[in-house]
């Protein structure tokens, strides 16, 4: 569902971030960025699944 929480491809890029696979998760414009909510719950459930 977090990948679902924002426009396609914000999630996927702040996904590949937290895993160092990117230097920044930041999509260009128009998009914005993940808000922080959103982003701290991606990092949690990332981290539960042993993925960062």
């Amino acid at each position: 569902k977090l990948m679902f929480s924002a426009p396609n491809p914000v999630p996927a890029k702040k996904a590949l971030e937290l895993m160092g696979k990117i230097k920044s998760g930041l999509p260009r414009l128009p998009l914005a960025p993940m808000d922080n909510a959103s982003s701290e719950k991606l990092q949690a459930t990332m981290g539960k699944m042993g993925l960062i």
